[in-house]
């Protein structure tokens, strides 16, 4: 019996390890599950994080492209306006350059304007001294046609004998 009672204590002994075994696997196998649920849970996570990820780059991607055509319709923009500008510039320039000659053809104008009316003025000059002279003249004729006359009208009466 007693052989059998130290069978049966090194059979509990046994089984008391095997026991603790067991719990340890268990634990371990709890502790393995607790970090298979925890990589799962980050797992999870990741792929939420990259989804938003994602949907972020989607929306960088969507408006880098709609401010690329922003941009695109403004440089449209700018190379209309330089143009525009550019015409206006040459037909500033063109307007500059008529105007120039214009200013010309007026100087001209007026420089032959002055010369007429120096010789206009000239001319009237010449004119009233004639006029002058005629005047004079012709009170000298006159007075000559007076003394005439009364010297004929006195041979006249001599004459006559009156």
């Amino acid at each position: 019996m007693e052989q059998l009672e130290k069978a049966i204590l090194e059979d509990e002994i046994e089984l008391n390890e095997q026991n603790e075994q067991i719990m340890d696997s268990m634990n371990a196998s709890s502790k393995i599950t607790v970090e298979q649920q925890k990589a799962k849970s980050m797992l999870e996570q990741n792929k939420i994080r990259k989804a938003e990820l994602n949907q972020k780059i989607l929306a960088n991607k969507t408006q880098y492209s709609s401010a690329e055509e922003e941009m695109k319709r403004e440089e449209e923009l700018l190379k209309a306006a330089k143009k525009e500008l550019d015409s206006a510039y040459v037909a500033k320039k063109e307007l500059l350059r008529n105007a120039d000659i214009k200013r010309q053809d007026i100087l001209s104008l007026q420089k032959e304007q002055q010369e007429k009316q120096k010789n206009y003025h000239i001319i009237d000059s010449k004119l009233e001294t004639v006029k002058n002279m005629a005047e004079r003249y012709e009170g000298y004729s006159q007075i000559c046609l007076l003394s005439i006359t009364d010297d004929a009208d006195e041979h006249t009466s001599v004459d006559i004998g009156v």
